[in-house]
């Protein structure tokens, strides 16, 4: 008996080991990848290239600035010089339009292993590309991109940022069910061990 149960607690044990995910990127860096992605796309349809310097700005200052570490990665991917003042031929801005984090299908993965729930980050900017030499607007436009994947339920709290709200989401209610569902699963597999073990003395 003792070695049918141990072989059902060992089993539950793997199946947890087997499950595990990665550690997840918080849901701050999702969205500074996010930046990154429109504003390269923001470079390639207003077609700038093969420019001394250019201006960035990032809309509102007081709540966009978590987000423009990827912004000005994109234009260093780009060879673009960044510059300060107003002598940049080109004023590029970003306008913060929407950024949310949503979660989704809390379940078990398998059996015995870990509680796993969606996830959906979103990101939404709107690009203006200014020609300063000529005054002329190049480039207007709303570009969205977001990722979805897939974390532990448990590591929920640490990809969000308690100081910024918006990388927060609110979790889905759990069902009922879902939570008598693996103890219940142990006590049979033990109760079959029992009753297998008593049938072969027999």
């Amino acid at each position: 008996l003792i070695v049918l149960v141990s072989m059902v607690l060992v089993a539950y044990g793997l199946s947890q080991e087997s499950g595990e995910l990665k550690t997840p990127a918080t849901n701050l860096d999702v969205m500074r990848s996010l930046a990154l992605m429109i504003a390269g796309r923001t470079l390639k349809e207003a077609g700038v290239k093969d420019i001394p310097k250019i201006q960035i700005t990032v809309l509102p200052k007081e709540s966009a600035w978590y987000i423009e570490s990827g912004i000005i990665d994109a234009m260093r991917t780009a060879n673009l010089s960044l510059s300060d003042d107003g002598t940049a031929p080109f004023l590029i801005e970003f306008g913060l339009s929407d950024a949310r984090v949503q979660y989704s299908n809390i379940r078990k993965d398998g059996f015995f292993g870990a509680k796993l729930v969606d996830r959906k980050v979103n990101l939404r900017l709107t690009s203006k590309v200014v020609n300063r030499q000529t005054g002329i607007l190049a480039f207007s436009s709303d570009l969205e991109e977001s990722i979805t994947d897939t974390i532990e339920l448990s590591e929920v709290s640490k990809v969000e940022n308690p100081a910024i709200a918006i990388t927060k989401g609110t979790l889905p209610g759990e069902g009922f069910f879902s939570n008598l569902a693996e103890p219940l699963i142990l006590i049979g597999s033990i109760a079959v061990a029992v009753i297998l073990l008593f049938n072969v003395r027999s």
